[in-house]
């Protein structure tokens, strides 16, 4: 229940960002897309079950998609794929602050890309790859270093936190 609390603050923060920094796809000025929601959803169904990591990613999107009408479908899919590949790789890593960070980065910039793919195949934009990456994708990585930084040590205190109740817990048995 509480991870719906941070899903919906998340969807608040981006909303607000989204509002006083306002962005556009299309390239021809400097543009970054807060990714706040996207963030605190890789980090809610890090090494979840994949099942319900991709089913989550997909509302969370259809969520996005339902505040915008032109991508109906398009961020439920980005998501839910996004989500699954970093199910995928969150096997593979261990709780480090480095490896979290390195993860969510990545998924941030999967997405990204994936908005680009979406955007230049599905909507006929023509848009160059480096203008697009120069104008939007830099500074989109860069505006989310910060929410990055501050929700993985966040994540890695409540690992810690539950870490200790279970030795806890152990202890009485």
């Amino acid at each position: 229940m509480i991870n719906f609390l941070y899903l919906f603050l998340a969807f608040i923060a981006d909303i607000g960002l989204g509002i006083l920094f306002p962005t556009a796809f299309v390239g021809f000025n400097i543009s970054a897309t807060p990714n706040i929601l996207l963030i605190v959803l890789i980090l809610i169904t890090y090494k979840e079950d994949v099942l319900k990591s991709i089913l989550l990613g997909f509302f969370v999107g259809l969520s996005v998609d339902i505040f915008n009408p032109d991508t109906i479908y398009t961020y439920a899919t980005i998501y839910m794929l996004t989500t699954l590949v970093v199910s995928a790789w969150s096997t593979r890593i261990n709780d480090s602050f480095v490896e979290l960070f390195l993860v969510t980065l990545s998924a941030v910039f999967f997405k990204e890309l994936l908005v680009y793919m979406s955007n230049v195949i599905g909507h006929n934009y023509i848009l160059n790859f480096g203008n697009w990456g120069a104008l939007h994708l830099l500074f989109t990585i860069l505006f989310s270093l910060l929410p990055i930084i501050i929700a993985v040590f966040v994540k890695l205190n409540s690992i810690d936190v539950n870490v200790k109740h279970k030795q806890r817990s152990k202890r009485w048995d």
